[in-house]
């Protein structure tokens, strides 16, 4: 975890870099460590619903995404405008072959792969007005915006969507934050045994 002396009440890690599929993308230096200033890293934070990355870093993940799955399918954009996803694809007759997602923290060498559901949301559309629904899948990473933008708070921030079907735990004695896939109701269940 990293210390954040103007934002003491954040949960920070440093990010090193992002991978789509094998394609690992290093991320800038701004999320890597917190300044004095208190900018910098990765909010782990439950309370936000998407990730939310700085524009370049974002930019740069979605053009990975879409050279491997672009290619293949027809862009969604009446979904892209009504939800504000992007980007997102059609996938009418065929199972679509989304690439991985893999968060790459400094420190240890720790990395967390996202299971497809955590980044990669799959629905049928509303539609096109004759009643023809097709199933569209959009990317669930948002743009947090330009790096000059995000002095004095945080570099990007992990949103709850991407932490489903993870126990994350805050160590605060030793300082750092683990993820590891449980199922929420095992959780309960071994609450209730004690």
């Amino acid at each position: 975890m990293l210390d954040n002396p103007e934002h003491p009440y954040f949960y920070c890690v440093g990010l090193e870099g992002i991978s789509i599929g094998r394609k690992r993308i290093p991320a800038p230096g701004l999320l890597r460590k917190v300044d004095r200033e208190g900018s910098g890293g990765l909010v782990v934070d439950s309370g936000t619903t998407f990730t939310m990355l700085p524009a370049r870093m974002y930019g740069s993940v979605v053009a990975e995404f879409e050279s491997r799955v672009g290619r293949f399918n027809e862009r969604a954009r009446v979904t892209e405008e009504d939800t504000g996803l992007s980007p997102c694809y059609y996938f009418d007759n065929n199972v679509m072959n989304v690439p991985s997602v893999v968060l790459h923290f400094v420190g240890n060498g720790s990395s967390v792969v996202l299971p497809r559901r955590n980044y990669f949301y799959e629905f049928l559309d509303g539609g096109d007005g004759k009643g023809k629904k097709r199933k569209v899948g959009c990317l669930m990473l948002m743009n947090g915006g330009d790096e000059a933008e995000l002095s004095g708070g945080p570099g990007a921030t992990l949103g709850n969507y991407q932490q489903q079907g993870f126990e994350v735990v805050y160590d605060l004695e030793n300082r750092r934050v683990g993820f590891a896939r449980r199922e929420c109701a095992s959780l309960w269940e071994t609450l209730n045994q004690n």
